[in-house]
């Protein structure tokens, strides 16, 4: 199911916006930086899929070869999630 198939009040994007980011799960987190999922799955179950697979620690140092191993993270993918970590160490 696509994201955009989900009631405006379920999509992370719009709920971030009306209710602010601590409501959101990471899975939801990620999937607004992820924005896209891949053919067989949207950006919140492709973020779930890798929160079952790596808690948010080890996620956080993940090496990019490692994040690109996961079916639908490719470059740009693995670059915005290591890219956040990155800006949330350096705060």
């Amino acid at each position: 199911m696509k994201i955009k198939s989900l009631p405006p009040e379920d999509r992370p994007r719009e709920r971030l916006i009306k209710h602010g980011p601590k409501i959101l799960t990471n899975s939801e987190l990620l999937a607004i930086v992820l924005r896209t999922g891949n053919k067989k799955e949207n950006a919140i179950n492709l973020s779930n899929k890798i929160f079952n697979k790596y808690n948010l620690k080890k996620l956080s140092r993940i090496e990019f070869s490692e994040l690109k191993k996961i079916l639908g993270i490719g470059e740009v993918k693995a670059s915005q999630i290591i890219a956040c970590f990155e800006l949330a160490r350096r705060l």
